[in-house]
């Protein structure tokens, strides 16, 4: 083993540097990266990417901007690799992001990367010391490029090397995920690297060793586009939601209440005597539909975040069953149209 004075901490020699290096790398390690596509899945939605030219230039402006901007975290973190430098980081990380998903995903891998760099790496306990003096203290989020950086200071990395090596990670993860979404094929996506390779050093180059005070976005639709495929799953969560409680009114006869002119019978109300998930009256004639403006707000489902706001007459947020009967077709007869009526809405 070799002291280095200035760090004040104890490191391998050089050959078992190397294979620490190699181990972070490694594919293997259990940090979640292959979990996050960084915007890849969503900007196929948007159909940006639909072939192997426009995946390149997405995986270009992916490197640039975490060149641009998670660069100087790692960096810095390199550099001074304790405790203090680090919650610093943590914190100016976390207000700078913008996307929740993006946010999110730092944050689970800077955690799953924490937990397993401390484990395996046993020959730094000051890992393992910081960890447990910050886990349960709702201080510091574990934003991954700080903590990429403070692993790789602590194993001795050079400052060079630490922002290459999360370059890298960068690139194998972004084509990993345009793998799995069948953008491309293995051989495809090994010869993709091999030819973004001298791209993602040019950036490297361009935006290595930088301060904090010099972090910045430089492809703002990347950040926007994430946000997209949360909204479209909030939305499929909504829609689950109102099937689930139409499911729960237990009536028997759906097409009997939207067909029946007689306001007064109990078959009119979708879930009348239900509780808490009473509905709208159905009318067939859109000009003499009535409704029950006592709604009460339901809770919202399991996972998602509640944005009711002081709509009042809403069951979830901005998803109100008054306005779905106003989207129903006059001569919905069955389940399906208002299924359809719930899909219309929430486009």
């Amino acid at each position: 083993m070799q002291i280095n004075e200035g760090r004040n901490k104890t490191y391998p020699s050089d050959s078992l540097l190397h294979w620490s290096q190699w181990q972070l790398l490694d594919s293997l390690l259990p940090t979640g990266g292959f979990a996050h596509s960084f915007g890849l899945e969503a900007a196929v939605q948007c159909h940006l990417v639909s072939n192997p030219d426009e995946l390149k230039t997405f995986i270009i402006h992916v490197l640039e901007n975490t060149g641009s901007l998670f660069l100087p975290f790692v960096y810095s973190a390199s550099v001074s690799p304790n405790m203090e430098t680090w919650h610093n980081l943590d914190k100016i990380l976390d207000a700078t992001l913008t996307n929740e998903v993006g946010r999110k995903a730092s944050t689970s891998q800077g955690s799953a990367l924490m937990r397993v760099a401390s484990a395996v790496f046993s020959e730094i306990p000051s890992l393992k010391t910081m960890r447990d003096a910050t886990l349960g203290s709702g201080t510091v989020s574990f934003h991954h490029a700080p903590i990429f950086g403070l692993v790789c200071g602590a194993l001795g990395f050079d400052t060079t090397t630490s922002q290459r090596a999360y370059m890298f990670i960068t690139m194998r993860d972004v084509i990993s995920a345009a793998t799995r979404l069948n953008l491309i094929g293995p051989l495809g996506a090994a010869l993709l690297q091999h030819q973004v390779a001298p791209i993602a050093e040019v950036t490297l180059e361009k935006w290595m060793n930088r301060g904090v005070e010099e972090a910045c976005q430089t492809a703002p639709l990347l950040d926007t586009m994430p946000g997209r495929t949360h909204e479209d799953i909030r939305k499929l969560f909504k829609l689950d939601y109102f099937k689930r409680k139409l499911a729960e009114t237990k009536q028997h006869d759906v097409s009997k209440a939207a067909g029946n002119p007689d306001t007064t019978g109990k078959n009119n109300n979708l879930a009348q005597g239900s509780g808490s998930s009473q509905l709208p009256t159905v009318h067939p004639n859109p000009d003499m539909m009535q409704y029950n403006t006592n709604i009460p707000r339901l809770p919202p489902p399991t996972g998602i975040t509640s944005e009711q706001g002081s709509n009042s007459s809403g069951v979830y947020g901005d998803f109100s069953l008054l306005s779905l009967n106003e989207q129903m077709d006059s001569n919905s007869t069955d389940e399906d149209s208002l299924y359809g009526a719930a899909k219309r809405f929430l486009k």
